[in-house]
């Protein structure tokens, strides 16, 4: 394929010096019209009258060839003239499509992140409210449950009551209190131990991790360094982090059961968190066992055991599943402490909208380097939106690795925006060196706790586990960790 470039304005100037060129032309050919073309005889003779003829004829001839040349003249002239005009007019109309076409995609790049804003918020709220009107206020209904079982045992006591009297005067004698002012301060020393072993281990782990962070700024700099922006805020963000938290720890109990700690500082103070729902029980147990007291009492301290768990356990096992690798299966059941699960929720809003800036400085970054000004400037102004749907709406997931029954399992949890709903999560559990089967893996969706927004978290989640707690039977607490 060839290519002509012209330019309009040398055309139509080219065209002009023509014209001139005509007009001069014309003008000698008029002042030459009349002395050529009737030429007098110099004398009455044959021979005379023979040349005058013949040059007046010659005259005629170059007239009429004049003519001609002009009319093709003025004609090349019209068509140089008409060429440029219409090349100027194509070059204005494709300059203009050109700018059309570039402001609406801008226009568009700007739009999408505010439409995408628009649609994915409605959605999560319209998930929202159902969840809400589907279990309206179960915290008040299990109290009304709770307290129409009180009537007929109050009845009950009632008829009851010169009997329990009487076995409660019999059993006074047995009662020793110094054994039971001893064991409360015992107790009381036990809590306080740990309480202490937790906050030195916990400053241990702080100094330990904020030594390290000058190494993650130095890597993250290098990576700002070759443009990966999102690279270089995982690496801050993972040293802001790794003080608090480092990984888990896991133990497979007799039973089956995979007990789950973080390690770190956060891990560090979770013991601490124990001690509220064991003074609970410890109150609890000293009430009359099935009396209304207790039950109130057992309630109340199911309730504070349950916003004080921080504990994760998991119970792993293998099933019949046609569609799996040697027709079988996995399942894991996983459940989070209610603290740990709305803290997990907590994060997913922040490191969502962070993850959109990143996002978001990337485009903008890899549009400069392109020479890209209208992405870029897209990009700016898309930033604000993108932050906002990732802050409500986005969703992250962070694999989180941990040896469950000697298989490596992965556990992808998700960071979600706040009005994200909460829903299961998968796994892969590595069973190659179990099983003695090279590249055996197994995907399996995790039951338990969901994951979710923190919006749905404490609206739906905590007012149902509340609930639960108010109507559930004593919880089994485990004793503290040595110190």
């Amino acid at each position: 394929m060839s290519y002509v470039v012209a330019a309009p304005e040398l055309v139509a100037a080219a065209a002009q010096n023509l014209a001139g060129i005509s007009s001069a032309l014309g003008e000698a050919t008029t002042a030459a019209a009349g002395p050529t073309t009737s030429v007098l005889a110099a004398g009455a003779d044959e021979v005379s009258a023979a040349i005058a003829q013949l040059f007046g004829t010659h005259g005629q001839e170059f007239q009429a060839m004049s003519a001609q040349a002009t009319a093709f003249h003025d004609e090349f002239v019209g068509l140089l003239n008409a060429g440029a005009g219409a090349y100027a007019n194509a070059e204005a109309a494709g300059a203009q499509a050109l700018v059309g076409s570039g402001i609406a995609g801008f226009a568009d790049a700007v739009a999408a992140p505010y439409q995408a804003l628009l649609v994915n918020t409605a959605g999560n709220l319209q998930a929202l409210g159902g969840a809400l009107a589907a279990s309206p206020a179960p915290v008040l209904s299990q109290l009304a449950a709770n307290l129409s079982g009180y009537g007929p045992q109050i009845l009950s006591g009632l008829a009851n009551a010169p009997a329990s009297i009487q076995a409660g005067l019999s059993a006074l004698p047995t009662i020793n209190p110094l054994a039971a002012v001893q064991g409360f301060v015992d107790q009381q020393i036990g809590f306080a131990q740990v309480v202490a072993g937790s906050l030195q281990n916990a400053g241990n782990d702080l100094v330990a991790g904020f030594s390290a962070l000058p190494s993650s700024f130095q890597a993250a700099s290098q990576a700002f360094a070759v443009g990966d922006v999102t690279g270089g805020l995982q690496l801050i963000g993972g040293g802001f982090l790794n003080p608090f938290f480092s990984g888990f720890n896991t133990v497979t109990g007799a039973d089956g059961v995979i007990t789950v700690t973080p390690t770190g500082a956060v891990g560090d103070l979770l013991p601490i968190f124990s001690i509220p729902g064991q003074m609970a029980q410890d109150f609890t147990n000293l009430l009359p066992a099935g009396s209304i007291p207790a039950q109130v009492s057992q309630h109340l301290t199911n309730v504070v055991s349950t916003l004080t768990d921080t504990g994760v356990t998991s119970t792993v096992g293998l099933i019949v599943d046609p569609n799996g690798p040697f027709g079988l299966g996995v399942t894991i059941d996983a459940h989070m402490g209610l603290p740990l699960a709305l803290g997990i929720e907590a994060l997913g809003a922040p490191a969502n909208g962070l993850h959109a800036l990143a996002v978001s400085a990337t485009t903008f970054t890899t549009a400069i380097q392109s020479g890209n000004p209208f992405g870029a400037t897209a990009a700016v102004f898309g930033a604000p939106a993108a932050f906002a749907d990732g802050f409500l709406n986005g969703q992250l997931t962070l694999p989180i690795t941990i040896e469950a029954l000697g298989a490596p399992t992965t556990l992808n949890l998700p960071l979600s925006g706040l009005l994200v709903p909460a829903a299961p999560y998968t796994a892969l559990v590595d069973a190659s060196g179990l099983l003695g089967v090279p590249g055996l893996t197994f995907n399996s969706t995790v039951t338990g706790t969901p994951i979710g927004g923190l919006i749905p978290g404490l609206l739906d989640f905590l007012p149902r586990s509340l609930a639960a707690a108010l109507g559930g039977p004593a919880p089994v607490i485990p004793p503290l960790p040595p110190v």
